[in-house]
């Protein structure tokens, strides 16, 4: 099985330009681009959103894009892995019950059931 990382999307929310100067502005989003850049995210995959509710308030968000980590991309493997093991002992648990049913039914009622 072949797997390649994933991007991963993070959004971050409560971002509140409202009522400061542009020297404040850039300064808060420089703040915000040096924590995202902490976690991971490259300055280049933050975007800034605005989302509009029902009743017509804007919010900014900033969204990241990251690849998975080298720990987040083993433990994905790891799990799916084990997923896939799990559904073939399953598969193979089912198709060995109806076997023997067919075979206790075959049994029963003779070779003529089909």
């Amino acid at each position: 099985m072949k797997s390649e990382r994933k991007t991963i999307k993070s959004t971050f929310t409560g971002i509140e330009l409202d009522y400061k100067t542009l020297d404040n502005a850039i300064d808060y989003l420089s703040g915000l681009r040096a924590c995202a850049e902490e976690d991971g995210y490259d300055a280049k995959s933050l975007m800034i959103e605005e989302r509009y509710s029902w009743d017509d308030e804007v919010s900014s968000i900033i969204t990241g894009y990251r690849l998975e980590t080298d720990k987040e991309y083993e433990a994905r493997v790891k799990w799916e892995t084990r997923r896939l093991s799990e559904a073939k002992e399953i598969k193979a648990k089912k198709e060995a019950n109806e076997l023997a049913t067919y075979k206790r039914l075959q049994k029963k009622f003779g070779k003529g059931v089909k």
